[in-house]
């Protein structure tokens, strides 16, 4: 497992640049009844995919093209290309 990933992209260079989130079988999807923002309030529902919980074998690793990936060292530098 990689902890203290960095990545340098802008926000929409990443997102259509990630592929994969793991499998199906990696994943389970969470809701919540309601979200409400805005003036005048405005409500609708919500949900996210996450990992499931288990084993490490179940984490959803994320799989992306066109960035430079590095492991933030404690020197602050960032090596890349992992």
């Amino acid at each position: 497992m990689v902890s203290d990933v960095t990545y340098n992209a802008i926000t929409t260079d990443f997102w259509a640049n990630l592929d994969a989130i793991g499998s199906q079988e990696s994943w389970r999807m969470f809701g919540t009844g309601g979200d409400a923002k805005g003036q005048p309030t405005q409500t609708n529902s919500i949900s996210h995919g996450r990992r499931r919980f288990g084993s490490r074998r179940s984490w959803s690793e994320p799989r992306t093209r066109n960035l430079t990936v590095g492991v933030r060292h404690r020197s602050d530098t960032c090596q890349t290309g992992v």
